[in-house]
């Protein structure tokens, strides 16, 4: 719940198989076992779960990696006074200095979850003096789901 999958992808998308030439000879594709995603909050990557003997083929090479991701669609916390780092070796000044962060996380993260272990930045490492309109990065803990940052860009001066 508050979840959607963004990715699903094979690799390698192909594979060999050998077998009886009456078992090879008509498959296209071979399906996975299910994949139990529940709980998920990232990234699942794992080998292909194949059930070869139901094809009647073995593989001849290594199995192929299944990557499901997924990404948060509806936020169930804010975290407001974010801190937002600016990279840069310049002096500079902000339109705004703090940003609201919305999350989605379980019961058991949000009881441990606070700004100090959400981090707001903008990376102007490399960029000359100027004024530039930049979109926030948010970094948090791997099983907290950034759902959106307020604001998403910040006016930031280097001098």
């Amino acid at each position: 719940e508050g979840y959607k999958v963004t990715k699903v992808e094979v690799s390698p998308p192909t594979l060999r198989v050998r077998g009886a030439r009456s078992q090879v000879r008509g498959l296209v594709e071979l399906q996975t076992q299910p994949i139990n995603i529940s709980g998920l909050r990232t990234v699942l990557q794992r080998p292909a779960d194949i059930d070869f003997s139901a094809y009647g083929v073995r593989p001849t090479q290594a199995i192929p990696q299944v990557t499901v991701g997924v990404h948060p669609v509806s936020a169930n916390y804010r975290i407001r006074g974010v801190q937002v780092r600016v990279l840069t070796p310049m002096r500079h000044r902000l339109s705004q200095e703090t940003v609201m962060v919305f999350v989605r996380a379980d019961a058991q993260d949000l009881k441990t979850l606070d700004e100090t272990k959400v981090f707001a930045e903008i990376d102007l490492r490399g960029m000359p003096k100027g004024q530039y309109t930049e979109k926030v990065q948010v970094l948090a803990p791997d099983r907290v789901g950034v759902v959106r940052v307020e604001p998403e860009f910040l006016r930031v001066t280097l001098y």
